[in-house]
């Protein structure tokens, strides 16, 4: 009995820090919108994730798919954020407004993870979103450590088998081919293993949800959806765009989509905060589209010091325009290290630098 107790003790669940400080950081959001305070959050995202947890608590009362109080089955919810939205800052703030137990996030990229690895503040606590963005200042030095949950970047195919931390960052390729996580294998002991793994989460966020339809990420969400003892399970989706091509049609990415999206942030809601919208005749020159870029970098550094370094993202047409404006603009500013292009005719190993190095601030512009 005493050995039984003994075990009860080391495997004891505590709480979250997203179970304790969820229903508290509602309350805080709520507040700083009702008091108009946007310097720190966005109104769009502190609206988009209340507005989830929102839609969730009226599932949960509707008892519409709920069987002894327990649902059993649930479809993803969708948030529509389109790029220059912040929608990273969202993502780290669901799991609060929540209130979840222990969150697996979805990502179809090294590149994604090791952005959502940054924001969540898991290696380097400075860089955190609540960090960056003022939010934890006011809980002094102790602020972060009272807020940030550990978590970690799934990399390697044993590490499913540890005690994971409170929160999961995974590529969703390490699920899928030829992995050692592939659930199509016949390996039984691993798939095992991966369904374990699955059932210990009550949240699934996937971002870039479009990808979603692809074989890999319907079997992630349909493993994540068996019931699970004690868990009520939650799926997020997060997506600028929750349409797929078929046929030469966009179809949506869910069944009756238009029912399972909690919140829409629209481009205009973000214009003139994190996106300006400009509006170039064909006969414009790059080099003028270089100072105008450049201006308006150091408008948004002065309206927006919360940011470390501005940068901005021209969208073009066709891939192969990319390259050529890309050295437009560099000439233009007389620099090598001004714009980038993040598509065009080269190795995928290429593109992935190139965004890297975007993100890491070496360059002011990408041209995609």
């Amino acid at each position: 009995m005493t050995f039984d107790a003994i075990v009860e003790f080391f495997h004891a669940r505590t709480s979250s820090k997203y179970e304790e400080k969820g229903k508290d950081f509602r309350n805080v959001l709520r507040k700083m919108m009702k008091n108009n305070i946007y310097s720190i959050f966005y109104s769009y995202q502190m609206e988009a994730v209340l507005e989830t947890h929102r839609y969730l608590q009226m599932e949960d009362r509707s008892k519409s798919n709920v069987k002894g109080g327990q649902r059993l089955e649930f479809d993803p919810l969708l948030i529509i954020a389109p790029t220059g939205s912040g929608k990273s800052g969202i993502i780290v703030m669901l799991p609060y407004v929540l209130q979840s137990r222990k969150v697996l996030i979805l990502t179809p990229s090294v590149l994604i993870s090791k952005q959502l690895e940054r924001a969540f503040g898991i290696n380097k606590k400075e860089e955190s979103f609540f960090q960056v963005t003022g939010f934890s200042k006011a809980g002094g030095k102790a602020g972060l450590d009272n807020i940030l949950e550990t978590g970690i970047v799934l990399k390697h195919p044993h590490e499913i088998g540890n005690r994971l931390p409170n929160l999961v960052i995974v590529n969703a390729q390490k699920f899928g081919g030829r992995s050692r996580l592939s659930l199509q294998y016949n390996d039984e002991k691993m798939v095992d293993d991966v369904e374990e793994f699955f059932g210990q989460f009550d949240t699934l966020i996937v971002d870039e949800a479009h990808h979603y339809p692809a074989k890999t990420w319907v079997t992630i969400v349909e493993q994540f959806q068996k019931p699970a003892e004690g868990l009520q399970k939650q799926i997020i989706f997060i997506t600028a765009t929750p349409y797929r091509s078929v046929g030469g049609k966009h179809k949506p990415i869910l069944k009756n989509q238009h029912q399972r999206i909690t919140y829409q942030i629209r481009s205009r809601d973000v214009e003139g905060k994190t996106v300006r919208r400009l509006n170039f005749v064909e006969k414009t020159k790059v080099s003028n589209l270089a100072k105008d870029i450049k201006a308006l970098l150091k408008q948004n550094a002065k309206r927006e010091p919360r940011i470390p370094k501005h940068q901005a993202i021209v969208l073009v047409s066709r891939q192969d325009e990319a390259d050529s404006i890309a050295v437009q603009l560099n000439d233009a500013m007389k620099s090598t290290k001004f714009a980038v292009s993040i598509v065009g005719n080269c190795k995928k190993e290429e593109i992935q630098k190139r965004m890297e190095d975007f993100k890491k601030g070496r360059y002011e512009v990408a041209v995609n």
